[in-house]
């Protein structure tokens, strides 16, 4: 690797690791011991990831060096890392450039991104610049408290990945965090609720099917989420819905006070909470179409009167 600049926005750097195997299992074996490497080395201290698919399947890394003097010696022992543990650990080839070519214009057409062209290699690493997405969380205190939350929420996808959880349970955890998210940041959740009620696509009604047969399990998780946003300090210390809960709410509290030092609009707590638990469920491999419908027994239960009384 050459001894250019790696680092974008904010001094982080951001590594690709593109893999066409199970992502989870490479953020347990790899990214988990990797990110504890560097803060035993005294390289980096704050990271965090992502899963995307553009230009094929991989992780997004993020690193922070300590100090711009060591980035390229965190960046060398990044690429080293993943090399080997790909190396011993391939993915076969499942995804050829025309199929991946078809999906990418497909899930980028719905996302309104225009996707890479050329699928990069299987089980390769790529330093690509982070570029922070200001028009999302805005500039200043306000992009960093996001930041920070997006490390703090990583190091919490991991600590659910190493259970070694099935389907229902990363699915009824996003659940949780969705419907704690909107609590703790929404001045009016009945509103957000049917705002996102109203976005069901045609294809909602296995999730309306789904509401029906659980909603009682469904309200009682909407109320004791409304109670535990009310009163997350009395959570249980280190518990992971206590975790969650102070993560969002330091941002939410900074967001609502917060003015762009460039004069333009700060996003809303709310919208910004929202996109944290989206991410959260990215981070933990919720489907995105289930998350759809995950969202839809939340946004359910909420505009029943029973969720919004604790009943």
């Amino acid at each position: 690797m050459s001894e250019e600049s790696w680092t974008g926005d904010g001094g982080w750097l951001s590594a690709h690791l593109f893999h066409q195997g199970d992502l989870s299992t490479v953020l347990v074996d790899l990214v988990g011991p990797l990110v504890d490497e560097l803060r035993v080395r005294s390289l980096a201290d704050h990271s965090f990831f992502l899963r995307y698919w553009d230009g094929g399947p991989h992780i997004r890394l993020r690193v922070l060096p300590r100090d711009p003097s060591v980035a390229a010696e965190t960046a060398r022992l990044i690429e080293d890392r993943v090399r080997a543990h790909f190396g011993r650990y391939p993915a076969p080839d499942v995804l050829g450039q025309e199929a991946y070519l078809r999906s990418a214009r497909e899930i980028g057409a719905w996302e309104g991104v225009v996707p890479t062209q050329l699928m990069y290699p299987n089980n390769s690493v790529r330093f690509i610049p982070y570029a922070r997405e200001y028009g999302r969380y805005g500039s200043g205190k306000a992009i960093e408290a996001v930041e920070e939350h997006f490390v703090e929420s990583s190091a919490l996808a991991l600590t659910v990945l190493r259970t070694e959880p099935g389907r229902n349970r990363r699915e009824t955890a996003v659940l949780c965090y969705v419907m704690l998210a909107w609590f703790l940041a929404s001045d009016d959740v009945l509103a957000l609720a049917w705002r996102q009620l109203a976005k069901a696509p045609p294809s909602a009604d296995d999730a309306r099917a789904l509401y029906e047969r659980q909603r009682t399990q469904v309200l009682t998780l909407a109320a004791r989420m409304r109670t535990a946003a009310q009163g997350w300090r009395k959570l249980p210390a280190g518990s992971t819905l206590r975790q969650w809960a102070s993560s969002v709410s330091r941002v939410v509290d900074l967001l609502r006070t917060h003015h762009d030092e460039d004069g333009g609009a700060t996003p809303s707590a709310e919208s910004v909470a929202d996109l944290c638990a989206h991410l959260f469920a990215n981070r933990i491999g919720v489907r995105i179409d289930a998350e759809g419908s995950l969202r839809y027994l939340a946004a359910r239960a909420i505009t029943e009167p029973a969720a919004l009384e604790g009943a």
